[in-house]
């Protein structure tokens, strides 16, 4: 069923803007662009930090091959243990996308962001 409410950028901006002080491009401009060419079964994780935020590309519509996906996964799970460890406090979410723009954003813990990316410790 398509998800017909706020795009996820709008879902973002809300969560951000508490805790976002510094570096407001990083979603205003760098998370709204990779945001504005997503397609259906993208997957990420975004976190919003006092200094910007960090948005992990999981899944990508446009991997082809297995072996392009086995990389975009070892990048994503390098990517999230680095920046975990630099903010362990931080929310981390999934992002869904299901339609142009739009999908789920759900609150996920460190074990569930450990799982998707592959992380033999979740």
């Amino acid at each position: 069923m398509e998800d017909k409410g706020p795009t996820i950028y709008r879902r973002l901006k809300v969560l951000a803007r508490p805790i976002i002080e510094h570096y407001h491009a990083d979603l205003a401009v760098h998370d709204l662009n990779t945001l504005n060419k997503t397609k259906r079964g993208d997957l990420f994780l975004w976190s919003a930090r006092k200094h910007g935020t960090h948005m992990i590309r999981v899944k990508d519509h446009r991997s082809a091959t297995k072996h392009q996906a086995s990389e975009l996964i070892e990048y994503a799970r390098e990517f999230y243990l680095a920046a975990k460890s630099l903010n362990k406090e931080n929310q981390w979410y999934m992002i869904e996308v299901l339609s142009d723009r739009r999908g789920h954003v759900v609150p996920v813990d460190d074990r569930e962001a450990r799982k998707l990316v592959g992380d033999k410790n979740a």
